[in-house]
């Protein structure tokens, strides 16, 4: 696993991922903070050490929600 490992910076306000897009990634926040969308539900914002993506590319399944830095 930490062989596949890579950092990525993604700048405030900016998608990381699409709701329906393929899950191919899970992100570890390791600052900042990501808000994850769904059009008709409340956003869910994610903090320091949150895990981001791993329940729909655990279940190979596309993206559930936008995420967005």
């Amino acid at each position: 696993l930490a062989a596949s490992m890579k950092d990525v910076f993604f700048p405030k306000g900016s998608t990381i991922y699409e709701k329906g897009m393929p899950s191919g990634n899970v992100f570890f926040v390791i600052s900042g903070k990501v808000t994850m969308e769904s059009e008709g539900t409340e956003p869910w914002d994610l903090g320091e050490n949150a895990l981001v993506g791993v329940i729909d590319a655990g279940q190979g399944r596309p993206y559930s929600r936008t995420a967005r830095a």
